[in-house]
């Protein structure tokens, strides 16, 4: 398994070019985190979308994984719109209790507070993430002994 974080940060073309043939060979698992479109439209197979707490698979590489990405949001707003279309349609009709109405009204009642309790996570665009600080781990960060350094001169001089 490879685990690769911003791979094409600081590489020149050439060894973009050539990190892509070794990756496109590579026959293990390669998990990469990177902002580099090109770099997924050319490596990736599928693309794992986390989202609102979910891990999501997507077949195809960046581009192809936009496209379904807005098909499936413009799904849900759909569904959420017929929701709330639902939802309000069943509060007028609880406001309007009439006692005619009231063997089926437990029952309408029972799916308005259905519709109204659904917990409808709403979408997160800042994608923000805290990490907090890990403790103090020590004053030292290196400490050797007999120490020596050398500098080698040149048959030059």
């Amino acid at each position: 398994m490879l685990l690769l974080d911003e791979p094409t940060n600081h590489l020149d073309a050439e060894s973009v070019a050539w990190l892509e043939r070794f990756l496109h060979d590579f026959e293990g698992t390669v998990v990469a985190i990177t902002h580099d479109r090109y770099f997924l439209d050319n490596v990736a197979g599928w693309i794992l979308e986390l989202d609102r707490g979910e891990g999501i698979p997507w077949e195809g590489n960046y581009s192809s994984w936009l496209e379904q990405k807005d098909q499936r949001l413009a799904q849900e707003a759909s569904q959420e719109a017929a929701r709330r279309k639902s939802i309000e349609k069943e509060l007028e009709w609880v406001r309007q209790g009439t006692k005619g109405r009231q063997s089926k009204g437990k029952a309408r009642l029972a799916r308005f507070e259905e519709l109204n309790s659904t917990e409808y996570q709403k979408r997160n665009e800042t994608n923000e993430l805290f990490i907090p600080p890990g403790p103090r781990l020590g004053d030292k960060v290196l400490e050797v002994s007999n120490l020596r350094k050398s500098l080698r001169r040149s048959p030059a001089d």
